[in-house]
């Protein structure tokens, strides 16, 4: 059974977004009062590398929950298939290191 929703989701990542643009990387003024867009677009220009790693974390985040969301369709959760357990393992590490990565950028 999936516990989280898409909006939850999202949510989660505002906060990554915003705590990336509060970062010493970045330090844009006001990031609390700006929209996701407008930090995104601000954390591109004052340093790209950065944003890069943000966009492949978000990716690979959303990656792991689109994984999650086609297990709960199937109705698998519990006893996934070997198929269904590749995916989500390699979902849970490509998403465990591209946190890795932007936590140790910021």
């Amino acid at each position: 059974m999936l516990y989280q929703s898409q909006a939850e989701i999202n949510m989660f990542f505002v906060g990554v977004i915003q705590r990336v643009a509060a970062s010493p990387k970045v330090a844009i003024q006001d990031w609390d009062m700006k929209s996701t867009v407008e930090l995104l677009q601000e954390i591109d220009m004052l340093n790209a590398d950065l944003f890069a790693l943000l966009e492949s974390f978000l990716k690979a985040y959303q990656a792991w929950y689109d994984v999650h969301v086609q297990i709960d369709k199937a109705g698998t959760a519990g006893n996934l298939t070997p198929q269904q357990n590749q995916d989500l393992n390699a979902a849970i590490v490509a998403r465990d290191a591209t946190r890795k990565d932007l936590l140790a950028a910021i």
